[in-house]
């Protein structure tokens, strides 16, 4: 497979766009304060410049296995991306050979 083919640089674009997505808008829990020493949390997904900690008495946490798993699955389907690609790029050339 060719390393500069349109669709290999597609994939690879769109692939990173999601990629930085991902890591910028994370999923987080705000520790809200109920008072005694108890506290409700909100979960939502939220920008990394908006995570202020001091929002709260107990700050917010960020779900970093939600992460994990959203930049293996995007992984995952860029490789099969990879892979159509590279299918559709070898009948390409055996439709050419043989004509």
């Amino acid at each position: 497979m060719k390393l500069q083919t349109a669709w290999t640089r597609l994939v690879v674009v769109i692939y990173l766009v999601t990629i930085i997505g991902a890591c910028l808008y994370v999923p987080s829990y705000m520790g809200i304060p109920l008072g005694g020493g108890s506290q409700r949390h909100e979960f939502g997904y939220r920008w990394v410049w908006d995570l202020d900690a001091s929002q709260s008495g107990y700050g917010l946490l960020v779900d970093y296995g939600r992460v994990v798993l959203e930049v293996v699955s995007l992984t995952a389907i860029a490789g099969v991306l990879f892979l159509i690609g590279s299918f559709v790029g070898g009948r390409k050339r055996e439709n050419n050979t043989t004509a």
